[in-house]
C-alpha cells in the first residue's frame, strides 16, 4: 500500500524548516510521497491574514519542484473558508482508499493541537508523524493536551527524532520587511520570487 504524508500549513512563506522536516520524515519512515497542503486560512490563526493563496501556492511549488516525491496539494488553498484537516483527510481517504495517509506535524504544532477540529477522531483516522529534536522534551507537551489518553499514546508513538530548524515564518516576514538577508532561511527560488513580486514589503 502506498504511504502518503499530508503536510498542511499556511506556508507564509515556506522555509527550510518545513523542507527539512519533510525530507527527514520521508526518508526515515520510507514514505512514497508527501502532499504539501497550503491552507487558505488556518482556523486558529489570529494575526493578520496570510499572503494571497496564489502567491503562497506558487512559493510551495517552487520550493518542492526539485524533489520527485513532493507534491503540491491545492484543494484547501483553493477554498474560500478556513480548512479543517479532519475534513480534508476524510475526503482523501474516501477518494483514495488504497492509500495509507500519515499526518505530518512539527513539534510546535502540538502546542495547540487539542484546539483542532475533532483531534481525537483525526488521530484515529490518520497516523501521525511528528518531527522532534528529542522525544523526551516533547512528552510533557503531549501529556498536557486535553485529549483522550489513547490519542496521547498514538501521538507519542508517532514521534520521530529529527533535526529541528528553529525558523519562524513571522521572523522571516519581519526580516523581509526590513530588507534583511534571508537566503539562509528560504530556498533561493522562493526568495527570488518574493523579491520579484515585492511580497511582504521587502526591499530588493
Amino acid at each position: 500500500m502506498k504511504k502518503v504524508g499530508f503536510f498542511g500549513g499556511t506556508y507564509d512563506p515556506i522555509h527550510f524548516g518545513h523542507l527539512n522536516l519533510a525530507v527527514e520524515l520521508f526518508e526515515k519512515k520510507i514514505l512514497d510521497e508527501i502532499l504539501f497542503a497550503p491552507t487558505s486560512l488556518s482556523p486558529l490563526r489570529t494575526e493578520a491574514p496570510p499572503l494571497s493563496s496564489r502567491h503562497r501556492a506558487k512559493m510551495v511549488e517552487l520550493a518542492i519542484d526539485d524533489h520527485p516525491y513532493f507534491t503540491l496539494f491545492s484543494e484547501e488553498i483553493n477554498g474560500e473558508e478556513p480548512a479543517f484537516t479532519i475534513d480534508t483527510i476524510m475526503r482523501l481517504k474516501t477518494h483514495h482508499s488504497k492509500l495509507k495517509f500519515f499526518l505530518i506535524l512539527g513539534e510546535d504544532t502540538l502546542l495547540d493541537f487539542d484546539r483542532w477540529k475533532e483531534p481525537d477522531r483525526l488521530i484515529r483516522e490518520v497516523s501521525p508523524l511528528i518531527g522532534s529534536r528529542s522525544k523526551y522534551n516533547i512528552l510533557d507537551k503531549i501529556d498536557s493536551l486535553s485529549l483522550l489518553e489513547e490519542t496521547k499514546k498514538t501521538l507519542t508513538n508517532g514521534l520521530v527524532e529529527t533535526t529541528c530548524f528553529d525558523i519562524s515564518g513571522t521572523e522571516i516576514r519581519k526580516r523581509l520587511s526590513k530588507g534583511l538577508y534571508c537566503y539562509h532561511l528560504v530556498p533561493r527560488k522562493v526568495l527570488d520570487y518574493i523579491y520579484e513580486n515585492q511580497l511582504y514589503f521587502c526591499a530588493v
